[in-house]
């Protein structure tokens, strides 16, 4: 006859190893979150695919991701703000990289319903003369920070200088900046493409080091993104059709200087992470200092 406290102690002893088992097993298996198993449940995506409402890109030499998996990359995987990916249309990423290696680069892809932008002051621009504005307006900005507690910013100069495409109405520059306290340089590659109503913004989330790379694949990129039908460049009709209050100057520049300021609409892009930081608000400037500290401990920076 088995006694009751010995019945007691049979099930405390299989309840303990049924949570040991379970807890073990836990242990062993990848997190939800974690960043190799998010990777591997993203779509990456080959082939003719939509940016949003107007726009399209053909997917060959690079993947894409969709809106949603592209802040999942961004947000959990790459550990950018919360939000911080929000109007993202989505990403493309190199086949043969894998997203979390140092090697990996990206382009986040935004629409900017800001209205016609015109280009006849494409070749009057003198970007030696802007550039030169543009570092004042940086030095004029980075009292400001300091006041907050933030780093100052340097405008290095053009590790791109402008170049604009009238034939397909697409805009690129890069701009290398350097954060205060920070080893190394910043890249900050864009690629604007002008369309009936607004801009498409094509932001490289990429390192210094891989500043040749993303030269080589710039034609693609120029040649796989495009607007649809409607609501192209050429498309533009001036009776209905609203024009943006700026032109090509203040897209490089990086908005209107003298109204927006530099430091808010600069978009910085981490050397050591391969993260994306939007900096709307001056306030993330300490936020990218903290942030790469702590992947210096993991990677410093060559």
């Amino acid at each position: 006859m088995v006694r009751p406290i010995g019945v007691v102690l049979s099930l405390l002893v299989v309840l303990w190893s049924a949570t040991w088992s379970a807890t073990a097993s836990a242990q062993r298996l990848p997190a939800a979150d974690d960043p190799e198993t998010i990777v591997r449940q993203l779509d990456f995506k080959s082939g003719l695919q939509p940016l949003g409402e107007v726009a399209e890109v053909n997917a060959t030499s690079l993947a894409y991701l969709g809106p949603a998996d592209a802040r999942r990359l961004l947000e959990d995987a790459w550990d950018n703000p919360k939000g911080s990916a929000s109007g993202v249309l989505g990403m493309l990423l190199p086949r043969d990289v894998d997203p979390l290696s140092p090697e990996s680069w990206a382009i986040v892809v935004r629409y900017d319903k800001s209205g016609y932008v015109e280009d006849d002051d494409a070749d009057a621009i003198d970007y030696a003369e802007l550039l030169e504005a543009m570092r004042e307006d940086v030095v004029d900005s980075n009292e400001e920070r300091r006041k907050r507690g933030y780093p100052a910013i340097e405008l290095v100069g053009w590790a791109s200088t402008p170049y604009y495409d009238k034939a397909t109405h697409k805009l690129h520059w890069a701009k290398e900046l350097h954060f205060d306290g920070e080893t190394g340089n910043t890249l900050n590659y864009n690629l604007r493409a002008l369309g009936r109503n607004g801009v498409l913004e094509l932001n490289f989330v990429a390192g210094m080091e891989q500043l040749d790379t993303i030269r080589r694949a710039i034609p693609r990129v120029m040649a796989e993104v495009n607007f649809k039908p409607g609501y192209r460049y050429e498309e533009f009709d001036s009776s209905v059709d609203a024009v943006a209050g700026y032109g090509l100057a203040a897209l490089v520049a990086g908005g209107v200087l003298k109204k927006a300021g530099f430091f808010g609409a600069i978009l910085a892009v981490l050397v050591a992470a391969k993260k994306l930081w939007i900096v709307a608000a001056v306030a993330l400037f300490g936020g990218v200092s903290a942030f790469l500290r702590r992947r210096r401990a993991r990677r410093p920076i060559d």
